[in-house]
């Protein structure tokens, strides 16, 4: 049964090996695909999220945006600044950010959730 497994899998374009019976009469082997799978062949990585499939949540950018926040105001002179985000994130901000009224909330139509600017006021 061996041998014919063997001389059969010669054939095939996978790479094979036959490593025997076991004590139950099973055949063991393993075999390696050598081309690429055909999703990598027909498939782009996704603008959005890398290729890893998935994106922050609202919440997560939000948090972003108030550390890129914090850290403009560390670093710039003005009090006052202005934010472009998309409608998710600019809710999250307005009810849970306490971002107060040196900050003016813009909402980005059709971006990406990830996108945000934080821009001074001069």
């Amino acid at each position: 049964v061996v041998a014919a497994l063997e001389q059969e899998l010669k054939r095939d374009r996978t790479r094979s090996n036959v490593l025997g019976m076991t004590a139950l009469g099973l055949v063991e082997m393993t075999r390696k695909k050598v081309r690429q799978r055909v999703c990598t062949l027909t498939h782009i990585p996704c603008a959005y999220c890398g290729g890893s499939g998935s994106v922050l949540s609202a919440e997560s950018v939000a948090l972003n945006v108030l550390s890129e926040l914090r850290r403009a105001r560390r670093s710039n002179k003005p009090q006052r600044y202005e934010i472009w985000v998309h409608p998710e994130v600019a809710s999250w901000l307005e009810t849970e950010g306490a971002l107060g009224d040196s900050v003016t909330v813009h909402r980005s139509r059709g971006g990406h959730i990830e996108h945000f600017q934080v821009k001074p006021v001069l």
